[in-house]
């Protein structure tokens, strides 16, 4: 486990949080990897996940690597996308409960998985938007 996912177990509940507050909790695909992990084998020790973000916001989006300098290929193209598609599935098939506690933004990759979730609570102050660059062609929630 990295300092940037911590999970605890709390009886039959386990707490997630993203914990990088300082970056809006945004996700690098390391830290998509883990919550994937995390979520799949959750169902062995607990009955039901929680997941939330340190500070002020749930998760600001998907920190992606830099794009490649060329074209990507099909397959890396993929790849890339499989990232964040796995974890997005791994929560929506859960046979377990997830459930998101949302304060402050859940942008992007943050809005996709309080969506996937079963159960999404949400602060007075929550803002959520399915791209980080959206102004005028979403409204916020």
């Amino acid at each position: 486990m990295s300092d940037s996912i911590l999970s605890e177990q709390d009886g039959g509940i386990l707490r997630v949080t993203i914990n990088r507050p300082d970056a809006g909790n945004a996700m690098t695909d390391a830290m998509a990897r883990e919550l994937t992990g995390i979520i799949a084998a959750a169902p062995q020790t607990s009955r039901m996940v929680l997941l939330r973000g340190a500070g002020k916001d749930f998760c600001v989006g998907r920190q992606a690597p830099p794009p490649p300098a060329t074209a990507p290929e099909a397959m890396e193209r993929r790849r890339f996308s499989d990232i964040v598609f796995d974890t997005y599935g791994t929560i929506r098939n859960s046979p377990i409960p997830v459930v998101c506690v949302v304060q402050g933004r859940a942008l992007g990759f943050g809005c996709a998985v309080v969506a996937v979730a079963d159960i999404t609570i949400a602060s007075e102050g929550a803002t959520f938007r399915c791209r980080k660059c959206c102004t005028t062609s979403c409204r916020p929630w």
